[in-house]
């Protein structure tokens, strides 16, 4: 790996059981680097909740609501929306208020989620093995099938602005890792992998892919160029590592660990990463 940083950080590995709240099967997180906060899905929840944990570690529920359980989260201007079955729920940043619920024609289950922050998500669904897009620059969200067979269960799903595509992690043995052009929708394999059931799937500063594998446990990097040799494991010993997300600011990636009810970071190289896309 070549280090493109002036400093480098020391690994961190860092599982934290939480107690102001309890976390009960977190699914996926999402880091708000304009308040530091960071949000957790809490999917075993009952009523379904949405937590958030300040940077101190201290939990507290920001929305609870009933319906499908939530998955995957991201934050796109200024709300949070999470995916919740056949569904996507919004709730505002500021107040947790919730914003129409927007219905994804034909969908099952709804898991993995990216955005470009501000007027555009994807969402995957894990049962008919679609991508969805949904417009939010119009009053009344546009929602769209980007891809209408992925060719495997796709999970996680990741913004590369830069390239501007969406990758995507999948569900299975020999896990494929596969990208997505915004401007075609076509589907194409990057990397057939030697892991089993991708979960997450983020990138660094420096454009390194990682990875969450239930298969193996752990969280795997995948250094630039990408794909040009074997994924290198940077935290082991996980339990049902989920959705992933990379802080800008920081440099961390975390990880819920659904197996075990916990969160666990990895500290990459970056530093602050005001111009990753």
């Amino acid at each position: 790996m070549i280090k493109t940083s002036l400093f480098t950080f020391a690994l961190l590995a860092i599982s934290v059981p939480v107690s102001a709240q309890t976390l009960q099967g977190p699914e996926s997180v999402e880091y708000d680097h304009r308040t530091g906060r960071t949000y957790i899905s809490n999917k075993n929840a009952n009523p379904r909740q949405i937590l958030g944990r300040a940077a101190n570690g201290d939990l507290d529920v920001f929305a609870e609501f009933s319906g499908g359980q939530p998955h995957g989260l991201r934050i796109a201007g200024d709300v949070l929306y999470v995916a919740t079955g056949n569904t996507v729920r919004g709730f505002q940043l500021a107040g947790a208020s919730a914003i129409p619920v927007i219905a994804i024609p034909g969908a099952q289950f709804l898991n993995g989620m990216a955005t470009d922050g501000h007027e555009r998500l994807w969402v995957s669904d894990f049962s008919t093995a679609r991508i969805h897009a949904i417009d939010l620059s119009e009053p009344t969200p546009v929602v769209t099938t980007l891809v209408a067979a992925v060719g495997f269960t796709p999970n996680g799903v990741d913004y590369d602005a830069r390239n501007n595509r969406l990758l995507v992690a999948g569900w299975g043995g020999n896990a494929k890792i596969a990208e997505v052009p915004l401007d075609t929708g076509v589907i194409s394999i990057l990397q057939t992998t030697s892991l089993g059931n991708l979960d997450g799937i983020a990138r660094d500063c420096a454009g390194n892919v990682y990875v969450s594998s239930w298969g193996s446990g752990s969280l795997q990097r995948f250094d630039v160029p990408l794909f040009a040799t074997p994924p290198v494991p940077v935290l082991t010993s996980l339990a049902q590592p989920s959705d992933i997300r990379f802080a800008r600011h920081g440099g961390v990636i975390t990880v819920p660990n659904f197996g075990s009810n916990t969160l666990s970071t990895y500290a990459t190289d970056c530093l602050f990463g005001d111009s990753f896309q």
